[in-house]
């Protein structure tokens, strides 16, 4: 067998003289060397494009063919036209560039395989370079792959013929369940390679050659050490950047012959090795041992392909539904959501990023058709660990916080509401007295900061305030389905502010977190709502409301509980400031141990310097220009 050995090369002069020396000192030289290298692109690269075509002529270890380009053909034109050239004469091709250099037992191991492998049609592609993936074996020195690299490669003359730069080969293997599950195995960042070729963003011709491969359904063969060490990754080329993501252990070991493997097998562990580097966990082969609830996954966009992993580990995907894209992903067949019953499945995975997406896409599933509300999950809800996640029939949810705590919730603004609250503690305190704690919460909204707060043994009472008719049904609601104590709080269906008065405002049930007693606030709310498309413009409807003065309530509630630490829980978009205004007027300010604030729209000084003249130590923080939080306390002096 003719086997030629290729080096392709421009203007590294250090990085060729490496790769040439190490061909010298290899156990086996080269039948005959081919040595390629590319016309001068730029006036800047010359004294070192010159030093390498003088390195070039003078290789006299093994016989040379050097040709110097008279123009620059760019890498992947120059790499297909001269292994074209090499192959009239020769059956077979070892390709390297000038910055892959080879092992001693390099063109040993090659050789070998081209022997081994010369009937097996199976096999496209050998090479030197061990991928840096979780493969070991004892038994062999090389395995089997559905990935070409082409650090240190080679091929046979009949399996290269089938190259060809064809842009369509993309869609063609994404149109059957084969070919996507051979895609999703080993090349899911081929899509994005062949976008960027088209682009003119990089010139790879490795691209279509790997796209052959998988659409074929061929064979690789790769060491399980190294005998390629490449040295491009330091900046120093135009089609590498710096990075050390690729260095792997190199096999400097000399050998005479190499044990090589006759046989392929699904489950020799490559394919869920190569998952790590170029694969997709949905295109894995399930373990028939481990049993798994069916699902239909709803959306194929980034928040799948950010959650694949754990959403494979937990369930067994058996199609996808997405209203934009068709044919298939990984194998799995791409529907419409009137096709679901083709399937059978155990529950239906949401998996888009937006919440009142979410919530939207379930009640058209219940409604349209006739999905049961207990067979959808969430998948947002089931990022979150902690959190668990039920579709309610009216097209809202049930989230489970904690160990016991349930909370219906309607929205995306509703759920990232409680979220703060369960998830990241903003309302974890720790007073150092003997006294339990009375509670003031100003802006209960649906009641998830009153369960917060009733879960907490060392809580006596919660008094919690909210003005809007349809939130506070929803938080008695919320409240009373969890079966908390009765005798521990009171439920108020007013606001608070510096004055007694009923109000006309406008009400909207998409934005029960935004809403507020304040029309200016609430105006600028609104258009916040509808900017971020979170609001349903047809739910706006006139209400009437009332808030009462803060300083008689809230003075009425401290001389009940006189023996008790006082905590002020205030969020009520807005209306905080004349609610401070009216507490620190009436003396009342200075009766309060606590309290944990968030402001909106008009700073935090008025509110700090009120504070800080009732004798509180504050700490503020801003979560954006609009909105932020404060802590403050006083000592706790009081008899």
């Amino acid at each position: 067998m003719n086997v030629a050995t290729i080096l392709f090369t421009y203007n590294r002069s250090a990085h060729t003289e490496k790769v040439l020396k190490a061909l010298q000192e290899s156990t086996i030289l080269p039948q005959k060397l081919y040595i390629f290298q590319d016309g001068l692109k730029e006036e800047g690269h010359r004294a070192e494009w010159e030093k390498v075509s003088s390195l070039i002529q003078k290789v006299d270890f093994c016989p040379t063919e050097v040709s110097i380009s008279e123009n620059n053909k760019g890498l992947a034109e120059s790499i297909v036209s001269g292994i074209n050239y090499v192959f009239a004469e020769n059956d077979a091709v070892i390709v390297l560039e000038d910055d892959c250099v080879p092992m001693r037992g390099f063109i040993q191991f090659m050789t070998q395989c081209f022997v081994t492998y010369e009937k097996d049609k199976r096999v496209y592609s050998v090479s030197g370079y061990a991928w840096p993936v979780s493969l070991e074996s004892a038994v062999y020195d090389a395995y089997f792959c559905g990935r070409m690299s082409s650090w240190g490669w080679g091929t046979w003359k009949d399996r290269w013929n089938k190259y060809e730069k064809d842009y369509e080969i993309l869609q063609r293997i994404k149109r059957t369940s084969a070919g996507s599950r051979q895609l999703a195995l080993w090349g899911n960042d081929l899509e994005l390679q062949l976008t960027q070729r088209l682009k003119g963003d990089n010139d790879s011709w490795a691209v279509f050659w790997a796209l052959k491969v998988i659409e074929n359904k061929g064979l690789c063969v790769n060491p399980y050490v190294s005998l390629i060490d490449n040295i491009g990754h330091d900046n120093s080329g135009v089609h590498c950047v710096e990075s050390n993501k690729f260095e792997v252990a190199l096999d400097v070991n000399v050998k005479t012959s190499y044990n090589l493997p006759l046989a392929y097998s699904d489950n020799d562990g490559s394919e869920r090795a190569f998952v790590t580097l170029w694969g997709n966990y949905t295109a894995l082969t399930s373990d028939p041992n481990i049993k798994k609830e069916k699902i239909l996954v709803y959306g194929l966009g980034n928040f799948f392909i950010l959650n694949e992993k754990a959403i494979n580990e937990q369930y067994e995907i058996m199609a996808f539904v997405d209203r934009h894209k068709r044919g298939y992903y990984a194998g799995k067949e791409i529907i419409k959501a009137d096709q679901i019953d083709r399937y059978t499945y155990d529950r239906i995975y949401i998996a888009i990023q937006s919440m009142q997406e979410s919530l939207n896409i379930s009640k058209l599933l219940c409604e349209k058709y006739g999905v049961s509300p207990n067979r959808i999950i969430l998948g947002r809800g089931g990022a979150h660990k902690d959190v668990g996640i039920n579709v309610d029939l009216n097209g809202g949810m049930t989230a489970l916080f904690g160990e016991r705590t349930y909370i219906q919730i309607n929205s995306e603004d509703e759920f990232n509401n409680c979220l703060e609250v369960w998830r990241d503690n903003i309302y974890s305190y720790n007073l150092c007295n003997e006294r339990q704690d009375v509670v003031i919460d100003v802006g209960m909204n649906i009641g998830d900061s009153v369960l917060w707060f009733l879960q907490k043994e060392n809580v006596r009472k919660v008094y919690a305030y909210e003005p809007f008719e349809n939130t506070y049904r929803r938080a008695e609601k919320n409240i009373y389905s969890n079966k908390m104590d009765e005798q521990r709080y009171e439920l108020f269906p007013v606001g608070l502010s510096n004055v007694s008065e009923k109000r006309s405002v406008r009400f909207n049930e998409d934005m029960s977190c935004g809403q507020s007693t304040d029309i200016d606030i609430r105006t600028q709310n609104y258009q916040n709502y509808v900017r971020w498309g979170l609001i349903n413009e047809e739910n706006e409807i006139e209400t009437k409301i009332e808030v009462k003065r803060a300083s008689k309530e809230i003075n009425r509630i401290i001389e009940k509980h006189k023996d008790c630490n006082i905590i002020l829980k205030i969020d009520c978009e807005g209306e905080e400031y004349a609610v401070f205004e009216d507490l620190s007027d009436a003396g009342v300010l200075e009766k309060i141990d606590l309290i944990m604030l968030e402001w909106h729209y008009r700073g935090a000084d008025r509110l700090l310097n009120k504070m800080r003249m009732a004798g509180f130590s504050c700490w503020n923080f801003n979560k954006n220009e609009t909105m932020g939080c404060i802590y403050a306390f006083r000592q706790c002096d009081r008899a």
